[in-house]
Protein backbone atom coordinates (compact mmCIF):
# COMPACT_ATOMS: atom_id res chain seq x y z
CA UNK A 1 0.00 0.00 0.00
CA UNK A 2 1.02 3.42 -0.98
CA UNK A 3 0.94 5.42 2.54
CA UNK A 4 -0.76 8.18 0.85
CA UNK A 5 1.32 10.88 2.62
CA UNK A 6 3.65 12.60 -0.10
CA UNK A 7 6.35 10.58 1.14
CA UNK A 8 6.48 8.44 -1.77
CA UNK A 9 6.90 5.33 1.23
CA UNK A 10 5.09 2.37 0.71
CA UNK A 11 4.97 -1.08 2.69
CA UNK A 12 6.93 -3.01 -0.06
CA UNK A 13 9.87 -0.30 0.59
CA UNK A 14 9.58 0.10 4.38
CA UNK A 15 8.94 -3.63 5.20
CA UNK A 16 5.11 -3.18 6.02
CA UNK A 17 2.98 -6.16 6.62
CA UNK A 18 -0.95 -5.33 7.73
CA UNK A 19 -4.31 -6.79 8.02
CA UNK A 20 -6.32 -4.60 9.29
CA UNK A 21 -9.71 -2.67 9.07
CA UNK A 22 -10.22 1.24 8.85
CA UNK A 23 -13.07 2.89 10.34
CA UNK A 24 -14.64 4.86 7.46
CA UNK A 25 -15.17 8.39 9.99
CA UNK A 26 -12.19 10.15 11.26
CA UNK A 27 -12.97 11.81 14.79
CA UNK A 28 -12.45 15.72 15.06
CA UNK A 29 -10.88 17.87 17.72
CA UNK A 30 -13.88 18.24 20.18
CA UNK A 31 -15.23 14.49 19.53
CA UNK A 32 -15.50 12.34 22.80
CA UNK A 33 -15.34 8.74 21.45
CA UNK A 34 -15.17 5.07 23.03
CA UNK A 35 -13.43 2.29 20.88
CA UNK A 36 -13.96 -0.73 22.09
CA UNK A 37 -13.30 -4.50 20.60
CA UNK A 38 -12.87 -7.19 22.78
CA UNK A 39 -9.23 -8.95 21.50
CA UNK A 40 -8.16 -12.71 21.83
CA UNK A 41 -4.73 -13.73 21.05
CA UNK A 42 -3.45 -17.16 20.21
CA UNK A 43 -1.29 -18.99 23.05
CA UNK A 44 0.81 -20.04 20.27
CA UNK A 45 1.56 -16.23 19.47
CA UNK A 46 5.86 -16.27 19.23
CA UNK A 47 6.65 -12.63 18.23
CA UNK A 48 8.85 -11.95 21.20
CA UNK A 49 9.75 -7.58 20.21
CA UNK A 50 12.93 -6.33 20.01
CA UNK A 51 15.68 -4.24 22.21
CA UNK A 52 15.07 -0.69 22.24
CA UNK A 53 16.80 1.35 24.05
CA UNK A 54 14.72 4.24 23.29
CA UNK A 55 11.75 3.42 25.33
CA UNK A 56 13.73 3.67 28.65
CA UNK A 57 13.03 7.61 28.86
CA UNK A 58 9.29 7.08 28.05
CA UNK A 59 8.68 4.30 31.22
CA UNK A 60 9.68 1.90 28.75
CA UNK A 61 12.34 -1.17 30.00
CA UNK A 62 13.63 -1.18 26.80
CA UNK A 63 12.26 -3.42 25.34
CA UNK A 64 9.41 -2.66 22.35
CA UNK A 65 7.16 -4.11 20.09
CA UNK A 66 7.35 -3.47 16.03
CA UNK A 67 3.87 -5.40 15.64
CA UNK A 68 0.50 -2.85 16.71
CA UNK A 69 -3.23 -4.05 16.70
CA UNK A 70 -4.97 -0.78 17.18
CA UNK A 71 -3.94 2.92 16.02
CA UNK A 72 -5.24 5.89 16.04
CA UNK A 73 -3.56 8.60 13.65
CA UNK A 74 -3.36 11.82 12.41
CA UNK A 75 -3.26 12.99 8.46
CA UNK A 76 0.79 13.65 8.40
CA UNK A 77 3.72 11.36 8.18
CA UNK A 78 5.16 9.41 11.36
CA UNK A 79 1.39 11.03 13.10
CA UNK A 80 0.87 8.10 15.26
CA UNK A 81 -0.98 9.28 18.53
CA UNK A 82 -1.57 6.13 19.88
CA UNK A 83 -1.06 2.31 19.40
CA UNK A 84 -2.40 -1.34 21.27
CA UNK A 85 1.01 -3.00 21.04
CA UNK A 86 1.30 -7.06 21.45
CA UNK A 87 4.20 -9.24 21.63
CA UNK A 88 5.24 -12.59 23.11
CA UNK A 89 7.67 -10.76 26.07
CA UNK A 90 5.90 -7.79 27.33
CA UNK A 91 1.99 -9.15 26.14
CA UNK A 92 -0.71 -6.50 25.19
CA UNK A 93 0.57 -3.05 26.07
CA UNK A 94 -0.80 0.92 25.99
CA UNK A 95 1.56 2.97 26.57
CA UNK A 96 3.73 0.65 28.32
CA UNK A 97 1.41 -0.63 30.94
CA UNK A 98 -0.09 -3.68 30.52
CA UNK A 99 -3.52 -4.68 29.24
CA UNK A 100 -3.10 -8.59 29.14
CA UNK A 101 -0.02 -10.80 30.40
CA UNK A 102 1.50 -13.34 27.92
CA UNK A 103 0.66 -15.84 30.15
CA UNK A 104 -3.03 -14.88 29.49
CA UNK A 105 -3.12 -15.14 26.18
CA UNK A 106 -5.91 -17.40 24.63
CA UNK A 107 -8.63 -15.80 27.06
CA UNK A 108 -10.84 -12.70 25.58
CA UNK A 109 -10.15 -9.51 27.24
CA UNK A 110 -12.14 -6.02 26.71
CA UNK A 111 -10.34 -3.14 25.49
CA UNK A 112 -11.83 0.51 25.78
CA UNK A 113 -10.37 3.89 24.74
CA UNK A 114 -12.59 6.71 25.96
CA UNK A 115 -11.04 10.04 25.19
CA UNK A 116 -12.24 13.40 24.44
CA UNK A 117 -9.68 14.52 21.17
CA UNK A 118 -8.15 18.26 22.07
CA UNK A 119 -5.43 20.04 21.59
CA UNK A 120 -5.42 21.78 24.87
CA UNK A 121 -6.19 21.26 28.78
CA UNK A 122 -9.78 20.24 27.41
CA UNK A 123 -8.86 16.82 26.57
CA UNK A 124 -8.98 13.60 28.55
CA UNK A 125 -7.94 9.53 27.96
CA UNK A 126 -8.77 7.10 30.18
CA UNK A 127 -7.97 3.48 28.91
CA UNK A 128 -9.17 0.06 30.94
CA UNK A 129 -8.77 -3.76 30.10
CA UNK A 130 -11.62 -5.85 31.34
CA UNK A 131 -12.49 -2.84 33.25
CA UNK A 132 -9.14 -2.11 34.66
CA UNK A 133 -7.63 1.09 34.73
CA UNK A 134 -4.57 1.03 32.79
CA UNK A 135 -4.35 4.78 31.68
CA UNK A 136 -5.60 8.05 32.73
CA UNK A 137 -5.23 11.35 32.48
CA UNK A 138 -7.02 14.74 32.66
CA UNK A 139 -6.74 17.72 31.42
CA UNK A 140 -4.33 17.19 29.25
CA UNK A 141 -3.68 17.68 25.03
CA UNK A 142 -4.68 14.33 23.57
CA UNK A 143 -4.08 14.60 19.83
CA UNK A 144 -0.09 14.53 20.04
CA UNK A 145 1.93 11.44 20.99
CA UNK A 146 3.51 11.15 24.47
CA UNK A 147 5.82 8.77 24.26
CA UNK A 148 7.81 10.03 20.69
CA UNK A 149 10.80 8.34 19.40
CA UNK A 150 11.89 6.92 16.16
CA UNK A 151 10.41 3.00 16.81
CA UNK A 152 7.45 4.48 18.02
CA UNK A 153 6.25 5.94 14.44
CA UNK A 154 7.65 9.51 15.52
CA UNK A 155 10.22 11.85 14.40
CA UNK A 156 11.67 13.72 17.44
CA UNK A 157 12.55 16.44 15.36
CA UNK A 158 9.21 17.20 14.50
CA UNK A 159 6.96 15.54 17.75
CA UNK A 160 4.07 18.45 17.16
CA UNK A 161 1.62 17.99 14.53
CA UNK A 162 -1.72 19.11 16.10
CA UNK A 163 -3.62 16.59 14.41
CA UNK A 164 -7.08 17.80 13.64
CA UNK A 165 -8.49 14.56 12.04
CA UNK A 166 -7.59 11.16 13.71
CA UNK A 167 -8.32 8.10 12.04
CA UNK A 168 -8.88 4.81 13.51
CA UNK A 169 -7.48 1.36 12.03
CA UNK A 170 -7.90 -2.23 14.13
CA UNK A 171 -6.15 -5.34 13.20
CA UNK A 172 -2.13 -6.61 12.62
CA UNK A 173 0.02 -4.45 11.44
CA UNK A 174 3.65 -4.92 11.91
CA UNK A 175 6.29 -2.10 10.89
CA UNK A 176 9.28 -3.41 9.07
CA UNK A 177 13.01 -1.81 9.25
CA UNK A 178 13.03 0.99 6.58
CA UNK A 179 14.64 1.38 3.71
CA UNK A 180 17.50 1.22 5.46
CA UNK A 181 17.79 -2.06 6.52
CA UNK A 182 20.94 -2.82 4.39
CA UNK A 183 22.73 -0.43 7.33
CA UNK A 184 20.87 -2.43 9.68
CA UNK A 185 21.64 -5.81 8.93
CA UNK A 186 23.71 -6.19 6.02
CA UNK A 187 22.67 -7.49 2.61
CA UNK A 188 21.81 -10.49 3.05
CA UNK A 189 18.45 -9.80 5.10
CA UNK A 190 15.38 -7.62 3.96
CA UNK A 191 13.14 -5.04 5.16
CA UNK A 192 10.49 -7.25 6.98
CA UNK A 193 10.50 -7.83 10.46
CA UNK A 194 10.72 -11.77 10.83
CA UNK A 195 8.03 -13.78 12.33
CA UNK A 196 6.59 -17.39 12.50
CA UNK A 197 6.11 -18.83 9.31
CA UNK A 198 2.90 -20.00 10.26
CA UNK A 199 1.81 -16.76 11.01
CA UNK A 200 0.18 -14.40 13.71
CA UNK A 201 -2.99 -15.20 14.93
CA UNK A 202 -5.62 -12.93 16.63
CA UNK A 203 -9.48 -12.73 16.90
CA UNK A 204 -11.49 -9.32 17.28
CA UNK A 205 -14.90 -9.03 17.92
CA UNK A 206 -17.68 -6.43 19.79
CA UNK A 207 -15.76 -3.82 17.96
CA UNK A 208 -18.31 -0.62 18.13
CA UNK A 209 -16.81 2.97 17.99
CA UNK A 210 -19.63 5.45 20.33
CA UNK A 211 -19.28 8.91 20.12
CA UNK A 212 -20.71 11.13 23.14
CA UNK A 213 -19.54 9.74 25.88
CA UNK A 214 -18.30 11.40 29.50
CA UNK A 215 -15.75 10.74 31.28
CA UNK A 216 -17.54 11.95 34.97
CA UNK A 217 -21.36 10.20 34.88
CA UNK A 218 -23.90 10.95 36.64
CA UNK A 219 -23.02 9.42 39.63
CA UNK A 220 -19.55 10.47 39.42
CA UNK A 221 -21.23 13.44 38.62
CA UNK A 222 -22.89 13.89 41.80
CA UNK A 223 -19.80 12.80 44.00
CA UNK A 224 -17.63 15.55 42.80
CA UNK A 225 -20.72 17.89 43.86
CA UNK A 226 -20.60 16.27 47.21
CA UNK A 227 -16.82 16.83 47.12
CA UNK A 228 -17.06 20.32 46.32
CA UNK A 229 -19.89 21.34 49.02
CA UNK A 230 -17.25 19.57 51.58
CA UNK A 231 -14.69 22.45 49.81
CA UNK A 232 -17.13 24.94 50.47
CA UNK A 233 -14.94 27.98 49.33
CA UNK A 234 -15.73 27.09 45.69
CA UNK A 235 -18.93 28.28 45.28
CA UNK A 236 -22.07 26.38 44.12
CA UNK A 237 -20.99 22.74 43.53
CA UNK A 238 -21.57 22.24 39.58
CA UNK A 239 -19.71 18.72 38.84
CA UNK A 240 -16.98 19.41 37.28
CA UNK A 241 -13.75 19.11 38.04
CA UNK A 242 -11.83 21.89 36.76
CA UNK A 243 -8.67 23.41 38.22
CA UNK A 244 -9.96 25.39 41.56
CA UNK A 245 -11.27 21.75 42.48
CA UNK A 246 -8.21 20.07 41.67
CA UNK A 247 -6.11 22.09 44.33
CA UNK A 248 -8.69 22.20 47.10
CA UNK A 249 -8.95 18.40 46.87
CA UNK A 250 -5.00 18.33 46.97
CA UNK A 251 -4.37 21.16 49.18
CA UNK A 252 -4.59 19.40 52.37
CA UNK A 253 -1.28 17.82 52.01
CA UNK A 254 -0.54 17.35 55.48
CA UNK A 255 -2.96 13.93 54.72
CA UNK A 256 -0.77 11.29 54.27
CA UNK A 257 -3.72 9.15 52.47
CA UNK A 258 -4.43 11.47 49.95
CA UNK A 259 -4.37 10.13 46.44
CA UNK A 260 -1.34 12.08 44.09
CA UNK A 261 -3.97 13.43 42.09
CA UNK A 262 -7.59 14.01 41.63
CA UNK A 263 -9.00 12.30 38.72
CA UNK A 264 -12.41 10.01 37.69
CA UNK A 265 -10.77 7.08 39.03
CA UNK A 266 -10.18 8.90 42.74
CA UNK A 267 -12.93 11.06 43.37
CA UNK A 268 -14.88 8.78 45.55
CA UNK A 269 -11.47 8.58 47.93
CA UNK A 270 -11.02 11.89 48.22
CA UNK A 271 -15.13 12.34 49.22
CA UNK A 272 -14.35 9.51 51.69
CA UNK A 273 -11.47 11.00 53.07
CA UNK A 274 -13.25 14.58 53.42
CA UNK A 275 -16.23 13.38 54.77
CA UNK A 276 -14.09 11.30 57.48
CA UNK A 277 -12.32 15.04 58.30
CA UNK A 278 -15.75 16.46 59.04
CA UNK A 279 -17.23 13.23 60.69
Amino acid sequence: MEYGNGSGENDCLNGGTKNIIRYESEARLGDTVEYKFDVWVDPAFSYNGFSQAETIPFGGLGWDSRLRIASWEGPQRKNFIDMLKLDSKNGMAFRFRQCQAPSDFGSWVTFSMQVRWANDERGWLKVTCNDRVVAIAEGVVTNEQPHCYFGNECDPSHPTKNARRILFQLGLAMNGWGQNWKDLFGPTNGPFTVFDKDGLIIKMRNISVTEGVELYGGEDKEVVKQLQARLNHLGTPDGVVGKRTKAAALSCRERQDLPSQLDVTTVRKFLELYSAVEG
